[in-house]
């Protein structure tokens, strides 16, 4: 696989590297030789997919233990009665 290809791909805007013969005609307008992408450039699409699914899936999962670790509502609360010594169970709840 052409490594400087599959990295330009990625590059480009979403709605062309979707489309096989969008990207095609984007790269050949930037001076890209016909012979290399009839070679590598559905390989270097199928990089460049996978490596912004990647991506994706790394800020959804930072997103979420974000959330994760943020003290909201009665956590908080929780917390405050906990440290001054109270036991769970008589920590007062909402209904």
């Amino acid at each position: 696989m052409n490594k400087e290809l599959a990295y330009k791909v990625q590059m480009l805007p979403a709605n062309v590297w979707k489309s096989r013969s969008a990207c095609e005609t984007k790269l050949l307008m930037s001076g890209w030789p016909k012979e290399v992408l009839e070679r590598d450039l559905s390989e270097a699409m199928r990089w460049a997919e996978s490596h912004r699914l990647v991506v994706a899936q790394a800020k959804l999962r930072r997103t979420r233990e974000q959330k994760k670790q943020k003290v909201q509502g009665d956590d908080a609360l929780d917390a405050m009665f906990v440290s001054a010594g109270a036991a769970p169970a008589s920590i007062p709840r909402r209904t």
